[in-house]
């Protein structure tokens, strides 16, 4: 089984100060449904991930986390790919639970069956790539900025991490990579 797991927000939609809040507010980034659905026609299945701190603070409620996420999967299905399955976290970064350091990727894991040993997965966080390599992923960065003195000093922390531009790029390098087990060789 192949499989990329995906963050949500800043990858594959536009970022927004207070989060997305409802479907009108989900608005992806150019390029982005595109590269999701050359993943689907690789074979890969696409896991998608995030966090709605907003569910916890009382900013987003379930309904609208729910039809979001359809929004999101409509609009993979309109471009000929397709989700097949979103996880996501009520609890705000700063707040220590087990879903954000790295609980949900482990709760990935055990939906899938399997461990997450090679299985991309594309963030544009460093704390997110951390996470990754906790839970025996391998992590791809995308959106770090060039000028970033602080970015490019984790980074040079995170070995074998790969920094892409945006998710178009990152998907053309896991395209690219032969597969064996589900995980890159």
């Amino acid at each position: 089984m192949k499989v990329v797991i995906i963050a949500r927000d800043v990858v594959i939609n536009e970022e927004h100060p207070d989060g997305v809040s409802n479907p009108d507010g989900w608005h992806p980034i150019e390029g982005s449904l595109a590269a999701l659905a050359r993943l689907c026609n690789a074979g890969y299945r696409i896991i998608v991930t995030t966090s709605a701190p907003g569910l916890e603070n009382g900013s987003l409620d379930l309904d609208d986390l729910l039809r979001i996420h359809e929004k999101l999967s409509m609009s993979v299905t309109a471009v000929g790919g397709h989700v097949d399955a979103i996880f996501f976290s009520p609890h705000a970064n700063e707040s220590g639970n087990r879903h954000r350091d790295p609980g949900l990727l482990q709760e990935v894991s055990a939906r899938l069956g399997r461990d997450l040993a090679g299985i991309p997965t594309i963030s544009n966080s460093l704390h997110h790539a951390q996470m990754a390599l906790t839970a025996g992923a391998a992590p791809i960065l995308i959106g770090i900025e060039e000028g970033d003195q602080f970015e490019a000093e984790a980074l040079k922390k995170l070995r074998g991490v790969k920094v892409f531009p945006n998710l178009a790029a990152a998907v053309d390098d896991v395209l690219s990579i032969p597969m064996k087990s589900g995980a890159p060789e």
